[in-house]
């Protein structure tokens, strides 16, 4: 059976990395929904010919679920994640 253990070092390192991924899809999905600026560029070429012609833009969403984006899944399930992880730590 799964414990949860409050008082060992692995619940606050995996707490930080949750909050680290929920903080970097949330970011992405903002960037994806324009409601901002990303910081830099994302650029991911496809081919040699694509870095000196046509760069793609990090704002398209190319594949979805559901109408939602990676980005969207990844928020949502790392939301439920750390709710979950605290209600269960609370609760012991």
């Amino acid at each position: 059976m799964l414990t949860f253990s409050p008082s060992g070092i692995k619940m606050p390192l995996l707490f930080m990395a949750v909050i680290a991924s929920l903080a970097l899809s949330g970011y992405h999905s903002l960037i994806e929904l324009k409601v901002i600026e990303p910081i830099v560029d994302c650029v991911v070429p496809n081919d040699l010919n694509d870095i000196f012609n046509k760069m793609p833009d990090c704002r398209e969403v190319n594949f979805r679920i559901l109408g939602l984006s990676l980005a969207n899944v990844n928020f949502i399930y790392h939301s439920l994640v750390l709710f979950f992880g605290i209600y269960l730590t609370k609760k012991q």
